[in-house]
């Protein structure tokens, strides 16, 4: 979950930094310390599988 986290803050971040080359902002507000600060620690457990195997064989 964590990872979805700094994935869509990563998004929105450059976004913002696209806004601030093309003169739309002055500066980008996502890449200021207390904008990051409150994100999850993500621990890299992307290849974690939260669903035990019976629920994934009965979503297929």
């Amino acid at each position: 979950m964590a990872s979805t986290a700094h994935t869509y803050f990563d998004y929105v971040a450059g976004f913002l930094g696209y806004c601030v080359r093309e003169g739309l902002l002055d500066t980008n507000p996502a890449r200021k310390n207390r904008a990051t600060e409150n994100l999850p620690e993500d621990r890299g457990e992307r290849e974690r599988q939260f669903w035990d195997p019976a629920d994934r064989q009965q979503l297929f």
